[in-house]
């Protein structure tokens, strides 16, 4: 959503998960927007930080099951999964960048 992006993309680690982006001021997707990451940890950091709310970590951990319940049932898989590790991606464009791709309006 836009206003997490908005709201939460500022805490998150720029172009996080993608290594070979780092500190180059890109994405890996585009070059016309900010990329920024967040871990569980981090989440539970800024909860603890009063930097967030409750119901925004909730939110975070809302969506990591979302992502776990669509995947096993679109998978019909058998035995539930786990997990191991969850990064939020926060995709935002950047103002004023002329742009061609079709990423923020479907997204």
């Amino acid at each position: 959503s836009s206003g997490i992006n908005a709201e939460y993309g500022e805490h998150g680690k720029e172009n996080d998960g993608y290594e070979a982006y780092q500190n180059k001021g890109s994405s890996p997707f585009t070059d016309s927007e900010k990329f920024y990451g967040l871990e569980l940890d981090a989440i539970i950091e800024l909860l603890e930080d009063g930097q967030i709310e409750v119901p925004v970590a909730q939110l975070f951990l809302d969506a990591a099951n979302a992502a776990k319940d669509h995947i096993e049932r679109n998978f019909k898989l058998t035995r539930p999964l786990y997990f191991d590790y969850v990064h939020l991606v926060l995709r935002s464009a950047i103002p004023g960048v002329e742009r061609e791709e079709i990423s923020h309006p479907i997204h």
